[in-house]
């Protein structure tokens, strides 16, 4: 306001008033001088508008851009994780490409990873869903094992690369969990991938 009567500018702030309801608004306050022939300022006028509901779909939209910048960070993250198999099946496959068990293990290894990259880039196609906070998680009832040996997978060739050994330390019954295929294997790759970064080359990592 100082600055405002000082030079002449246009006074503008926003700001929370407490409205009769009890409730506290955003609004508009601004100002004008008004000046006489000389040009000295003999009065201000201004107004002051209720704008609660366009602050309100301001920081909403926000929060949706938050979200999405969050969640394609996390994405780019996580489409790594299923190139690391691929790329050593791959190399199976050159190296021994006449041995038929080898060839079919290969297969199966890339097969299982581009549907985890593909189920991953479905979700980036529907990015609107996330703006809007509409991400849903699948909810079946999945074979326990079958998640942990999807995470391995993803984890092996790093691993194998800093030399160390995974101990598993799971119940040789069959168990299930209900929940979401993808986001599962994803966040127990991402364990296993960050233990065997963060251990010293030759470690012992157990998968409890």
């Amino acid at each position: 306001w100082r600055p405002s009567l000082a030079t002449g500018e246009t006074y503008e702030i926003q700001y929370r008033l407490r409205h009769r309801s009890g409730e506290y608004r955003w609004v508009l306050g601004r100002a004008l001088p008004a000046r006489d022939d000389s040009g000295s300022i003999i009065r201000w006028m201004g107004t002051c508008t209720d704008i609660h509901a366009q602050k309100l779909s301001e920081d909403e939209w926000r929060k949706a851009s938050q979200r999405k910048d969050e969640f394609l960070a996390m994405l780019a993250h996580e489409l790594r994780n299923p190139l690391a198999p691929i790329s050593t099946a791959a190399q199976l496959l050159k190296i021994q490409g006449g041995n038929q068990k080898r060839v079919e293990q290969a297969s199966e290894i890339i097969t299982r990873q581009v549907k985890h990259m593909t189920n991953l880039v479905d979700d980036l196609l529907d990015v609107s869903r996330v703006t809007r906070g509409l991400v849903q998680l699948e909810q079946e009832d999945l074979d326990l094992r079958a998640i942990i040996n999807g995470a391995i997978e993803q984890a092996r060739p790093l691993l194998e690369l800093r030399h160390h050994e995974l101990v598993l330390r799971i119940q040789s019954a069959q168990m299930y969990v209900r929940g979401d295929k993808t986001r599962l294997v994803q966040a127990i790759a991402n364990l296993l991938n960050n233990a065997a970064k963060y251990t010293p080359q030759k470690g012992e990592i157990a998968l409890c």
